[in-house]
C-alpha cells in the first residue's frame, strides 16, 4: 500500500526557482536602494561628530531592516495576490499554492 501523498500539481526545479529569485532580486533592489538612499541622506544630514561610528552602525541596522521589510512585503503580497506569484515566478511559470492547490493568504505567505 502506497501512503505517500502526490499533489495534483508539479514542483518547480532548482534552476527555475533560481532564475525567478534572481529576477525578484533585481526588482526588489530598486525600492530598497531608493528607500535606503532617502533614509541615509536624512540620517547623514543629522549626524553629529560625537560618535560617528555608533551612528553609522545604527544607520546600517535601519537600512538592513528596511531591506528586509521591502522584501517581505513584496514577496508576501505578490504570492497572496490573484497572481499567486512574484514577478520572477510569473516569468518562470511558477505559482505558489497550498497543499490543496489554493491561493495563500498574506499570513500564510509570510510564514513560508
Amino acid at each position: 500500500m502506497n501512503t505517500s501523498y502526490t499533489p495534483p500539481f508539479g514542483y518547480s526545479g532548482f534552476w527555475k526557482r533560481g532564475a525567478a529569485f534572481f529576477v525578484d532580486l533585481v526588482i526588489i533592489m530598486f525600492p530598497q536602494a531608493y528607500l535606503g538612499d532617502a533614509f541615509g541622506s536624512a540620517f547623514v544630514s543629522r549626524m553629529t561628530t560625537a560618535d560617528p561610528l555608533s551612528e553609522l552602525i545604527g544607520y546600517s541596522l535601519w537600512a538592513q531592516l528596511i531591506a528586509v521589510v521591502v522584501a517581505w512585503v513584496y514577496t508576501a503580497s505578490m504570492e497572496s495576490s490573484l497572481y499567486q506569484a512574484t514577478f520572477g515566478k510569473l516569468l518562470m511559470g511558477i505559482r505558489v499554492v497550498n497543499l490543496s492547490g489554493e491561493r495563500l493568504s498574506f499570513s500564510q505567505s509570510s510564514l513560508r
